[in-house]
């Protein structure tokens, strides 16, 4: 046993992490040279005094509830919180606190190893930062590369920012319904950014055929239906050299290039251009399949009036299992009304019919 003690002993006094033990109310009894480091206050101004000296006050509440929650139910307690040392200076502390008993299940006191981690917190404060700008300046590209698609068709009033909003309503009730491949949160935004790219491969249409006013003939639509392999083509070229760069396949560009290629496949697997069924169709394409043919719907074009919400509804609810996924069709049944509202937003009016 008292060797048992010794090495105790030698672990508490030569531990590089902070260690501090108080008595059942939280009184300090002893602190490792350690733990005098890492506060800035010495061993002999610990004994006597409690924990709480070195609150900064930045840790919330609730924390401190559930600490002590789960030190009176379970003994033990693991997380992060912020102290501040007698100069000013504030630290990040990730701790655990162990509650030590008697034999007769009384509390004796408590034990918390600490450990400085504020510079990994910075060192993720400012990766979360740059990722957020990055993923801004990627935003900001991608809508200028698919305004470029869309400023050929004067037609198409802000057709891009509602596809986005449709898109972002039906993945919201994706993701709050469980679908797996939503839980990510990143996956369900890349959709939505993603979806303003889906007709990005009209730029190699040839205007005659674009902006014919009439209805295309089976030869023209035959051109018209290469948009999707053409958009494709171009991301697939941008993500070769974002894949040399980084030597990986980075996510945004893999969901971008499904949705431009498969936005036209249709769950029945009479679509193009490769003819996909059912969940071979990628969940972007099948998604924003959707968010695309509502608006389309609801649009006036030179060869068709635009459809009223109403008649748009009952189409989209006809075609489940057929041209859309059953399972996209009934989130967007849940949302049907935020969709409407989108469509009859000011500066959506001028090309809705609202009778």
């Amino acid at each position: 046993m008292a060797g048992h003690v010794a090495a105790l002993q030698q672990l508490f006094w030569n531990a590089t992490d902070g260690m501090i033990i108080t008595d059942a109310d939280t009184v300090v009894l002893d602190v490792n040279p350690a733990y005098e480091e890492l506060t800035g206050i010495s061993r002999k101004e610990w004994i006597g005094r409690k924990p709480s000296i070195v609150k900064s006050g930045k840790t919330p509440p609730e924390v401190y509830r559930d600490m002590w929650a789960r030190l009176t139910t379970t003994g033990k307690w693991l997380g992060e919180v912020t102290n501040r040392r007698p100069g000013g200076s504030e630290w990040v502390s990730f701790l655990s606190i162990t509650r030590v008993q008697d034999e007769a299940g009384r509390t004796w006191g408590y034990v918390g190893i600490a450990r400085d981690v504020t510079a990994q917190k910075q060192q993720q404060a400012e990766l979360a930062r740059r990722l957020e700008e990055i993923a801004g300046l990627q935003e900001a590209l991608v809508f200028a590369l698919a305004e470029e698609a869309e400023f050929r068709d004067p037609d198409i009033s802000a057709h891009l920012s509602r596809v986005r909003r449709y898109t972002e309503l039906l993945v919201d009730v994706l993701r709050e319904r469980g679908h797996p491949e939503l839980q990510d949160a990143r996956v369900g935004a890349a959709i939505a950014r993603t979806s303003v790219l889906h007709d990005i491969g009209k730029v190699g249409i040839p205007e005659g055929i674009l902006f014919k006013p009439a209805r295309l003939t089976p030869e023209e639509m035959q051109v018209m239906r290469l948009h999707p392999v053409i958009g494709w083509q171009i991301l697939s070229a941008t993500s070769e050299r974002v894949r040399d760069r980084l030597g990986e396949d980075e996510p945004f560009f893999r969901i971008a290039r499904q949705v431009v290629r498969y936005h036209h496949e249709r769950w029945d697997g009479t679509g193009y251009p490769d003819g996909l069924a059912g969940e071979a169709i990628p969940l972007g394409a099948r998604i924003v399949a959707l968010a695309d043919v509502y608006d389309a719907l609801l649009s006036r074009r030179v060869y068709k009036d635009a459809w009223s919400p109403d008649d748009a509804q009952r189409y989209i609810l006809s075609q489940a299992g057929a041209q859309f996924d059953p399972m996209v069709v009934d989130a967007f049944r849940a949302v049907e009304g935020e969709f409407r509202r989108v469509a009859l937003s000011p500066g959506a009016a001028r090309r809705v019919m609202t009778a």
